[in-house]
């Protein structure tokens, strides 16, 4: 994984009304990988991770999307920006938001927001991450191992791990399912002029 990522976890299902809601549509021919805005795999079970693609200001992480996005369903969403040392976590179900787990290095190597009922994992990961901060060299360690705690909790609950170059653990199955969404093109003047056309014969 990049040092700069934002992703989620829902159904296979939810695919197309996710498209809409960020004005994308799927494309199985991609000439340029530029115009990517998300791409993702689907597991055997059908659950999808996608991933946001070529731009920073995450819109998985904006929570009138996210309110959208789940609106009727559950989803996990998960950012992790290694280069500002910050990274987060949350669940969302029926267009509100369930809990959250966020770091941000700047406001201190210890700092850990929480937000809801957190997951059962939760404090058995703190406490192991909180321990290796301290074994490292506490404030003064030049690593910030807190920055796992929600990307750990992203491994616990999906089976995704960012840190390895499969990016799933070996007891999840493959993706079965590529998917690839770029940005909705408008018509140009022929199209939506030939458009209205048929539509009137």
């Amino acid at each position: 994984m990049s040092n700069a990522s934002s992703w989620l976890v829902t159904s296979l299902d939810e695919l197309d009304r996710i498209a809409a809601i960020l004005g994308w549509e799927r494309c199985d021919n991609v000439r340029n990988p530029a115009e990517i805005a998300a791409s993702g795999t689907v597991d055997t079970s059908g659950r999808m991770f996608l991933f946001e693609c070529g731009r920073r200001d995450w819109r998985f992480a904006q929570p009138k999307v996210q309110a959208a996005i789940s609106a009727g369903t559950t989803v996990y969403f998960f950012t992790n920006e290694e280069h500002a040392m910050a990274s987060t976590a949350e669940l969302w179900e029926n267009g509100q938001q369930v809990w959250k787990v966020a770091h941000e290095s700047e406001q201190g190597i210890y700092h850990l927001a929480t937000l809801g009922n957190l997951p059962a994992a939760f404090e058995s990961i703190r406490q192991r991450r909180f321990e290796e901060q301290e074994h490292e060299g506490s404030e003064d360690a030049d690593l910030d191992v807190i920055i796992r705690i929600p990307l750990d909790l992203a491994q616990e609950l999906t089976g995704f791990d960012d840190d390895q170059l499969s990016g799933f653990d070996e007891e999840v199955e493959p993706p079965a399912t590529e998917i690839y969404l770029v940005q909705r093109k408008r018509p140009n003047l022929l199209q939506r002029v030939f458009g209205r056309k048929k539509e009137t014969e």
